[in-house]
């Protein structure tokens, strides 16, 4: 699912590793070269993703598909044990993941609430 950014109008594939039933999504930014603070993956044109977590976009609202997200065929072919491995990478194994259980915990609060 790639992240639209309307400025300058250029397509960032993400990875969708949870989803709740309000349809609201948890994204992983992936790359297609490597950087500082990524993990290889090499599957479907990603070759790495971020240890970044995102569960709002730029206006904090929650992710949704709309014009701003996409869903988008190299992305949505990610099988899930994939996903789940990415997950537990992002939450578990690497230098932000303090701050992505908190921000992941905020996500499973917000669905409970509604």
């Amino acid at each position: 699912m790639p992240y639209k950014n309307k400025a300058k109008s250029k397509e960032r594939p993400v990875i969708v590793v949870d989803k709740n039933k309000l349809e609201e999504f948890v994204i992983v930014p992936a790359y297609s070269k490597k950087r500082k603070h990524t993990t290889e993956y090499n599957k479907n044109g990603i070759k790495c993703y971020g240890h970044d977590l995102f569960v709002t976009d730029n206006e904090n609202k929650p992710i949704k598909l709309n014009n701003k997200f996409v869903i988008d065929s190299r992305c949505s072919k990610i099988p899930v044990y994939d996903s789940n491995r990415i997950k537990d990478k992002v939450l578990n194994h690497c230098p932000q993941s303090k701050d992505n259980r908190i921000a992941y915990d905020l996500f499973l609060k917000r669905h409970k609430k509604k």
